[in-house]
């Protein structure tokens, strides 16, 4: 009776947990650092779908998903501005919905994969709970206006980086848990498997720093899996695996051929003719991550060199003593995969912000080595807890310091400027007045700076977000007045 009744437990408090951190999630993105549309891709995207194909006479041939995501948060917010009435608030809802609901996501599906290889819900809910601290507090170095992993500082990067970024970690938790389990993934039926390959090919249609995340992980595992095969010579080992390929198989070499092509899509497309350098600066993007690094928290990081090494002493000590067993493999091929994975899209990273822009110094550019990273330090963690159950006892203590860390500080999160938000509200007023006046043009005040707004087009993208989104009950003509804010 008493089992039945933890069990029953165990089985409540992951959703409490998920619950939990939706709730907070949504706390961050309303009240601590709310987003609205801003600059002129903010409201470009804002209120026009794209089709679900590529395209080489668009701009982002390739960038599917992101030009979906993004009027998907203008739509919703839209709904939302009919029952409330207020625009601005919207669409900051409307945005950390679907960021808390991602990452709500993120963490419940990392939860199950974890649990699928450990049979343990309470240390697999540990796990869970120990990637979305060090999420937090690994870069927390300052007094305020900190970075984390799935920062964003306009809504463009979230609908365009954060979302997509989210997205593809999903797929990689499980391409990591069923490599490391040796599961032989079942064909499932037609829809089954349809579902699988559009999740895939909206995965990797989105942003080129984003998909690579999945395709590298993906990538790792075909060479482990086909390293693992006892054939002599490498043409020996291809032709029997190309012989015994599994349904998981076609999923991985599915990806990175989604992956490939997207590549070459966007590399002919526009955009990257506008924005590729002549040269290669690797010095300047090197030290713009240079400046994502000495944001590390110190504190955390002393954390996790102790757990890494703790691991490693462990692995030695079971390696030289004979006493290898099987989840010892699977988690050293699950760390492996991610450490691997860490240092390729570094590597790529690099690469690419080196020929085009330097966005290196962008947590959200760099996010995909820092998720393998940061993976790989909560699986070391799980797998030492594991081994020795006695340090068990130490992990609610430090999973509270880690979360105490997150919020330790006044203003701890970076936020958008809220001037911002007031220079919205001021414009929708100025179409509003002139709406009531019946006047079909109206000139609204924006900062002097070339950037957040093309002067070309910024008064008919907003024309249209607003008339589109139910702000307005007709297009209206607007021009701009610059003026320094």
């Amino acid at each position: 009776m008493t089992t039945h009744g933890e069990s029953g437990l165990w089985r409540c408090v992951p959703w409490l947990c998920g619950v939990t951190l939706f709730a907070f999630m949504l706390y961050l993105y309303v009240h601590v650092m709310p987003v609205v549309a801003w600059n002129g891709d903010d409201w470009t995207y804002l209120s026009q779908f794209r089709d679900m194909f590529p395209s080489l006479t668009r701009w982002n041939p390739a960038r599917i998903l992101p030009e979906v995501l993004h009027p998907l948060v203008g739509w919703t917010a839209a709904v939302l501005y009919a029952f409330f009435g207020d625009y601005v608030q919207s669409l900051v809802w409307s945005h950390a919905l679907l960021l808390a609901t991602g990452i709500t996501a993120l963490g419940m599906v990392l939860y199950l994969a974890l649990r699928c290889v450990l049979r343990d819900t309470p240390l697999a809910l540990f796990a869970a709970a120990f990637f979305m601290a060090l999420s937090f507090s690994l870069f927390k170095s300052r007094t305020e206006g900190n970075i984390f992993l799935f920062y964003s500082e306009c809504l463009t990067v979230s609908t365009f980086y954060v979302l997509p970024n989210i997205i593809n970690s999903i797929v990689v938790c499980g391409i990591l848990v069923v490599h490391a389990a040796g599961a032989r993934l079942c064909r499932p039926d037609s829809l089954r498997a349809g579902c699988c390959v559009l999740l895939l090919f909206l995965a990797q249609f989105s942003m080129t720093f984003s998909s690579a995340l999945t395709a590298v992980a993906a990538s790792w595992v075909l060479v482990l899996r086909l390293w693992r095969r006892q054939e002599a010579s490498l043409h020996a080992r291809i032709v029997a695996y190309a012989r015994s390929v599994t349904f998981f198989d076609a999923l991985l070499v599915t990806i990175i051929a989604f992956w490939v092509i997207a590549a070459v899509l966007d590399v002919c497309g526009g955009r990257f003719s506008r924005i590729q350098q002549t040269h290669w600066d690797f010095a300047g993007a090197w030290q713009a991550f240079a400046g994502v690094l000495a944001q590390l928290n110190p504190a955390t990081c002393v954390v996790v060199i102790v757990v890494v090494i703790a691991v490693c002493a462990h692995f030695a000590r079971k390696r030289l003593a004979g006493v290898w067993s099987e989840e010892d493999g699977r988690f050293i091929k699950m760390i492996v995969i991610c450490v691997l994975s860490a240092v390729t899209l570094l590597c790529l990273d690099l690469l690419i912000s080196a020929k085009t822009l330097i966005l290196t110094g962008r947590i959200s550019v760099v996010y995909n080595a820092v998720f393998c990273a940061i993976l790989a330090v909560t699986l070391c963690a799980c797998h030492l807890l594991r081994a020795v159950p006695r340090l068990k006892l130490l992990a609610p203590l430090l999973l509270a310091v880690l979360l105490v860390e997150c919020a330790n500080a006044e203003k701890p999160w970076a936020r958008q400027n809220p001037v911002e938000h007031a220079i919205v509200v001021r414009w929708i007023k100025d179409v509003h007045a002139a709406q009531e006046r019946g006047e079909t043009a109206v000139t609204i005040t924006v900062p002097k700076t070339e950037w957040p707004h093309p002067k070309e087009s910024f008064g008919k993208v907003l024309s249209r977000a607003f008339f589109a989104h139910g702000v307005t009950k007709r297009r209206m003509d607007i021009a701009l007045r610059e003026a320094y804010q």
